[in-house]
């Protein structure tokens, strides 16, 4: 509602524009008067403006809405007098942009530009001006609208340093591995992450300054510089020297606690290893508190110590496999050690150490190589029954097989896997042998037809230069493989010793094998060494290993 309780008498406002008058008229208030034609007349007059419409000027009155109404064409003669008027600058609130709005006009001229900058610099616009978009408004006509013809700069702040962590952190997630033809392998969860020692298991993207800003009016516009992190270092690691990078000082499992990185070089299962733990691939040494059981492997660059019993399971480690209880092999999996294999017992198992492997009770139906020694150390039985064990040196226990004359076999004087080379490679040649009997009975065949047919069609003669080719590959693979095996059978016959002693008694039924000669045993023998010397195997009286603080571990 309107406020009656003040008069206003109306009025009204010309603007000379570039492409002509225009007439505003406001109506009264209250008791106020309205305006008059006549005086809207001699304002025209006045200013000189021509050609103007009467009638639209007398409505315009009539309705008083305050519009601005164009009542005459650009004038004659005026150019000059509405310059100021042929622009519109309009500065944002932020003082970021600036537009431009240009009323009609002839033609684009170097005076108009000059007086648009003008107009820009009077209000304040000395950054951003987009002068090719100025021309092209001016050349397309873009008039009588807002054109953005300043734009300010900016500020950019500084971007927050970042680390980048180079291991997964999300171990507690994952799941069953899928294999490839979909089945879900449980013993696969991936649950460790591995790092080696010198490995970069973080780094940090530094932060960055900030880059000012400036206002379409030159006022610099000021942003925060990025926040500082520092790499989260936790045991076994080190930040380098230009505090960019997080560095592994030994090898293990990298742990993210939340807060920091941790390298642990020994990985503790507090149970067994089974389908909540899933296999184990580790760079380090292994604790299992329990028992690793069927079908499952654990893998260790360092030691493995089981303080329950390793079932039919793979267990490789790249230094000691310590074992408190024994190896319950079931004849699955096998147990492999860069060192030494300690254990309670061990039955239906396969067994190789690169060192000695020590029992401290039993070894039952066993397959066991040892590089250096296979020693039954102490315990009350202190037996070898059945099975097969190999040492390169020294096999020492207190009883060999049994009354029943259950078959074992004892070999010394040689690495188990020297002998095991020899025996893959005379497998290997026999092979080949046989293959390239095959090939010379082809060619020979080829040979014939083609001497009968003075000639042998395309494909034959390349099947006859393919056999040929077999063949002279075969030659030399042949020539190769006996090369390595005589290498390998003068280690073989290379004395270095070999014994087996028996503090108690060994049974018949028991082949001993010390180098290149062989015993079957056919009576008892008690607290004897047997050792060979030239072509046959002797004994002697017993002699006892020689036991370190590590063998009574």
């Amino acid at each position: 509602m309107v406020d009656t309780t003040w008069d206003l008498d109306g009025y009204f406002k010309i603007d000379v524009k570039p492409d002509g008058a225009y007439l505003s008229v406001y109506a009264p208030i209250g008791d106020g008067e309205p305006v008059e034609i006549s005086n809207v007349l001699v304002e025209l007059t006045a200013r000189g403006i021509e050609g103007f419409d009467e009638d639209l000027i007398r409505q315009t009155i009539k309705e008083g809405q305050g519009t601005s109404i164009k009542i005459a064409e650009r004038q004659v003669g005026e150019e000059a007098a509405v310059t100021e008027d042929l622009f519109v600058v309009e500065i944002s609130e932020d003082e970021m942009s600036a537009y431009l709005t240009v009323f009609s006009f002839a033609e684009e001229s170097p005076a108009v530009i000059e007086n648009i900058h003008s107009a820009l610099e009077a209000h304040g616009v000395v950054h951003g001006i987009d002068e090719e978009r100025i021309t092209t408004l001016l050349k397309e006509k873009e008039f009588n609208k807002p054109i953005l013809v300043a734009r300010g700069t900016p500020a950019i702040p500084g971007q927050d340093a970042v680390i980048n962590f180079k291991f997964r952190k999300d171990t507690d997630k994952r799941g069953p591995k899928i294999e490839t033809d979909g089945r879900v392998n449980f013993r696969k969860l991936d649950l460790v992450e591995n790092v080696i020692v010198g490995q970069v298991i973080a780094n940090k993207l530094p932060p960055t300054k900030a880059i000012p800003g400036k206002t379409i009016t030159g006022r610099e516009i000021k942003a925060p510089d990025g926040e500082d992190l520092s790499l989260p270092a936790g045991k076994n690691t080190e930040i380098s020297s230009d505090s960019l990078e997080l560095i592994a000082t030994v090898s293990g499992r990298v742990i993210w606690t939340g807060t920091r990185i941790d390298v642990e070089p020994i990985y503790e299962i507090k149970g067994d290893v089974n389908f909540t733990t899933g296999d184990i691939d580790f760079v380090g040494s292994v604790i299992v508190g329990g028992n690793i059981t069927d079908g499952f492997t654990v893998k260790a660059t360092g030691n493995i110590e089981v303080k329950g019993c390793i079932e039919g399971a793979n267990v490789i480690a790249g230094g000691n496999i310590i074992v408190q209880n024994g190896i319950l092999g079931r004849d699955e999996g096998k147990v492999f050690a860069e060192g030494d294999i300690i254990a309670k017992f061990i039955q239906n198992g396969n067994i190789e150490a690169m060192r000695d492997v020590l029992i401290q009770d039993a070894i039952i139906h066993s397959r066991v190589d040892a590089g250096e020694r296979v020693v039954i150390v102490g315990g009350k039985r202190g037996v070898l029954i059945g099975g097969k064990v190999r040492a390169g040196k020294e096999v020492n226990v207190r009883t060999v097989g049994s009354w029943k004359e259950v078959p074992t076999e004892i070999e010394v004087g040689v690495a188990p896997r020297t002998r095991e080379k020899v025996l893959v490679l005379e497998r290997e040649i026999e092979e080949d042998k046989k293959k390239f009997r095959d090939l010379k009975l082809g060619i020979k065949t080829l040979l014939l037809q083609k001497e009968q047919m003075d000639g042998l069609p395309p494909a034959k003669e390349e099947l006859l230069n393919k056999y040929l080719r077999a063949q002279n590959m075969f030659m030399r693979k042949l020539r190769d493989t006996m090369t390595r095996i005589n290498l390998l059978q003068k280690e073989l016959a290379v004395d270095v010793g070999g014994k087996v002693s028996i503090f108690n008694v060994i049974y018949p039924g028991v082949k001993i094998s010390i180098r290149r000669n062989t015993m079957h045993v056919r009576e008892e023998y008690k607290f004897v060494t047997f050792f060979g010397r030239g072509n046959k195997i002797e004994f002697k009286e017993y002699e006892e290993p020689k036991i370190t603080k590590k063998d009574k571990k």
